[in-house]
């Protein structure tokens, strides 16, 4: 008998369809073997994205397309404000924030088997989650940060003509391998962090990136 993690990757391996009628049948699984559901949808989040299904059996239709607007319009703005709320919470372990998450989605708020399968999806689709728990970062005052930025000037400069001249590559790894040389060229932690916030930075604030420059920015930062 197929585990519930086996059944799960299968309808990621081999389901075709929508993605939210996929949804439908991972919500199935976990809620059939109710046991551990924070683990369960701790998998289903970092499966997903990572396997690419082939489209071998047959799609059903439980949620159509027009449901699906529906389900968005009514419930798009609980979903999104309840993943807001969790995410500032903090968590001891990954599998807590997915209890919690269970636990929200199967509460009266959400009055239908496909109105919780749709805070499944919409959680799966959203570039916040996975949730990660995180050690804490390196704080430091305005002042220190521009102490540091400016003895940085040389590889700032370099960082910023990589950043801003998007066809200078043809891959992401080019680029990716660039931008970490330049900050691997500093042998002071701080000011390694320091170059990368400089690059985070630049991705944030400006308008003039286009959606590929971003993408090839975030790549080289994985």
């Amino acid at each position: 008998m197929q585990t519930a993690k086996e059944k799960i990757e299968h309808i990621f391996k081999k389901g075709s369809g929508t993605f939210i009628n996929r949804c439908y049948a991972i919500y199935s699984i976990i809620e059939e073997h109710g046991d551990n559901f924070g683990e369960l949808l701790k998998y289903t989040f970092e499966t997903n994205g990572f396997i690419e299904s082939d489209n071998s059996t047959d799609a059903f239709l439980m949620i159509s397309k027009s449901q699906e607007e529906e389900l968005k319009n009514d419930y798009g703005d609980i979903v999104n404000g309840i993943i807001k709320a969790l995410l500032k919470r903090n968590f001891e372990t990954e599998v807590d924030y997915y209890e919690e998450y269970w636990k929200a989605i199967n509460s009266a708020i959400f009055v239908s088997k496909e109105s919780r399968v749709f805070a499944l999806y919409y959680a799966l689709i959203d570039k916040r989650l996975p949730y990660c728990v995180l050690e804490s970062g390196v704080k430091m005052t305005n002042m220190e940060y521009r102490d540091r930025q400016e003895h940085l000037k040389a590889e700032i400069t370099r960082m910023r003509f990589v950043i801003y001249n998007e066809n200078l590559f043809e891959q992401n790894t080019e680029t990716a391998s660039i931008l970490l040389k330049i900050i691997n060229s500093v042998a002071d932690e701080i000011d390694r962090i320091v170059l990368f916030s400089y690059l985070i930075d630049e991705i944030q604030k400006s308008s003039n990136l286009s959606s590929n420059s971003i993408h090839r920015l975030i790549s080289a930062l994985e």
